[in-house]
């Protein structure tokens, strides 16, 4: 159903979620569409869709759709508080999966979608910081690729109008320019915390697209295929990996790993 289109997926539990769906859906003329007992929103190549679960349990949507890609708004939340727009690809590095998908298992990242989320998310008029994150949580096993863009990190911050519309406004602007085909350098990220403020700042310096970025913090008990999936699960072809060196672990695994795959990379 719906196929090449993107589809927006938000959830009815997701209070960030319903506020960029809310005003998406004042931004231009979607036409209502009833199939199987659902409603979805039609607006050129944009499928709105809500669902009522989390939408990190959202496994099962490849069964319905088979879109060019998918993009998830939502709300990101964190215990400090931390005031933020954040974009992401799913994933979990390790075996377990407690935040949805599957163990050891990613998402398809779409670089080009993240790299233009987070130059339109750093213009806000808000003075708010916008940020990669790490790959984490799910759905991972989406056969089209998936792209995170969300408002952090508080129900205060997620219920704000104007970050709503700012956001909806950065999707479709975002997705106007995706079509422009830009050609940049691709790039995995390897190591830093979860908030990755040096592939942050690489990636708006360089104008390289990032995809999936390894944490340091599961460097411990990654395994080394995990590695080769994060190139297999990109979205186009990868040119070189970019590594946070400062308190990296297994540097030589590592090193091993992406020499194996043919691949050069970049100390940052």
């Amino acid at each position: 159903m719906f196929e090449d289109k993107v589809i927006i997926v938000y959830s009815v539990k997701d209070a960030a979620g319903v506020n960029i769906s809310r005003n998406m859906l004042s931004l231009g003329k979607w036409r209502e569409i009833k199939r199987g007992g659902e409603t979805f929103f039609e607006h050129g190549e944009m499928i709105l869709y809500r669902v009522k679960k989390d939408i990190i349990y959202t496994d099962y949507l490849s069964k319905k759709f088979n879109p060019e890609f998918f993009v998830f708004i939502s709300k990101h939340k964190s215990e400090s508080g931390f005031k933020c727009f954040t974009t992401h690809t799913p994933g979990n590095w390790l075996g377990e999966a407690t935040h949805g998908g599957k163990g050891k298992s990613l998402a398809v990242s779409n670089p080009l979608l993240q790299y233009l989320f987070l130059k339109n998310l750093r213009n806000n008029p808000f003075s708010i910081e916008a940020t990669l994150e790490v790959s984490h949580h799910g759905p991972t096993e989406l056969k089209k690729p998936v792209t995170f863009i969300e408002i952090g990190s508080t129900k205060h911050e997620w219920g704000i109008e104007e970050y709503g519309r700012f956001v909806a406004e950065t999707v479709i602007k975002s997705l106007e320019e995706y079509r422009k085909r830009l050609n940049l350098k691709v790039a995995v990220g390897i190591g830093g915390p979860h908030y990755a403020p040096k592939f942050t700042k690489y990636m708006e310096e360089k104008d390289v697209a990032i995809g999936h970025i390894i944490p340091k913090y599961v460097l411990d008990n990654l395994d080394m295929g995990m590695i080769k999936e994060s190139v297999e699960k990109t979205s186009g072809r990868i040119n070189y990996f970019l590594i946070d060196w400062k308190g990296v672990k297994r540097k030589s695994e590592i090193l091993k790993e992406i020499s194996e795959l043919g691949y050069d990379y970049i100390k940052i």
